[in-house]
C-alpha cells in the first residue's frame, strides 16, 4: 500500500468521524420553524444527549419540551439524574424566560430553575434526579407581536450519575443583577439633605447681608435713622 493511499484513508476517516458524531446528537428546535418540536417529548438513555436550540421566536409565545430519562439497569449508578447545560445564551433583551423543571410522578414536589435576562447563564448547569425534565420557553406578551428576534440559546441535555441523593443540583454563575443597598441609599439621602439645608441657609444669610448693606447705604434709610435720634 503506497503512501498516497494511506493519506487518502486518513483524510476519509477524519471527515467521516465528525459526521457520525454529529449525527449521534439529536437537535431539537424550540423556535417557530416548521420542524419545531414544541409540545413534544423524547427519551434519553444513559450516555446520550440532545441539544435544544431556538431562533428567538415561538409561534404562540410558549414552547415546552419534555425529556424522559431511561435508566440502564446494567449500569451501576446509585442515583441517576438528568442535567441541562447552557452552552450559549443571548437573553439580555429580557423578552423571554426558560424554565427547567424536574418532573416527579409521586408525592415529591417538582423543582424549577429559571434562565432569565439578569443572569450570566453560559456554563450554568441545572441537574435533577427526577425521571423527567421539562424545558419551557415563555415569551413576553408584547414580544409575541414583534418581528425581531431578540433572544436565543443552545442547551445540552444529558444524563449523569450522582453519588448522593439530591432533589436539585444547581451550578450557577453569579447573578448580574444586584438588589438596591437600602442602607447606602438612606446614607446618601441624609448627606444630600444636609447639603441642601446648608445651601439654603447660606443663600438666606447672603440675602440678609445684602439687604442690610443696601439699607445702610440707602439715603432714605440714613435720613430715617437721623430723624429717630
Amino acid at each position: 500500500m503506497n503512501q498516497g493511499t494511506m493519506e487518502a484513508k486518513f483524510i476519509l476517516i477524519a471527515v467521516i468521524i465528525p459526521i457520525i458524531a454529529s449525527q449521534g446528537i439529536n437537535k431539537v428546535s424550540l423556535g417557530d420553524s416548521e420542524k419545531n418540536e414544541c409540545g413534544q417529548s423524547t427519551k434519553l438513555s444513559s450516555g446520550d444527549q440532545i441539544q435544544l436550540t431556538t431562533n428567538g421566536k415561538t409561534k404562540t409565545g410558549i414552547c415546552g419540551f419534555l425529556v424522559n430519562r431511561i435508566d440502564n439497569i446494567n449500569t451501576k449508578c446509585p442515583y441517576p439524574g438528568i442535567c441541562a447545560r447552557i452552552d450559549d445564551s443571548r437573553m439580555g433583551s429580557c423578552q423571554a424566560k426558560v424554565a427547567f423543571t424536574g418532573k416527579y410522578f409521586d408525592k415529591t414536589p417538582d423543582s424549577t430553575q429559571e434562565l432569565s435576562c439578569y443572569m450570566k447563564p453560559k456554563g450554568a448547569k441545572f441537574c435533577t434526579q427526577a425521571p423527567a425534565l421539562r424545558v419551557e420557553v415563555t415569551e413576553n406578551p408584547d414580544y409575541v407581536t414583534k418581528t425581531e428576534r431578540e433572544y436565543g440559546f443552545n442547551i445540552t441535555v444529558y444524563t449523569q450519575c450522582f453519588d448522593n441523593k439530591e432533589k436539585l443540583i444547581v451550578e450557577y454563575v453569579e447573578d448580574d443583577y444586584k438588589g438596591p443597598d437600602l442602607e447606602e441609599g438612606w446614607r446618601m439621602n441624609y448627606i444630600m439633605g444636609v447639603a441642601v439645608a446648608a445651601c439654603i441657609c447660606t443663600v438666606f444669610l447672603i440675602v440678609m447681608c445684602t439687604v442690610k448693606l443696601y439699607a445702610r447705604n440707602n439715603p432714605s434709610y440714613r435720613n430715617l435713622q437721623s430723624a429717630t435720634k
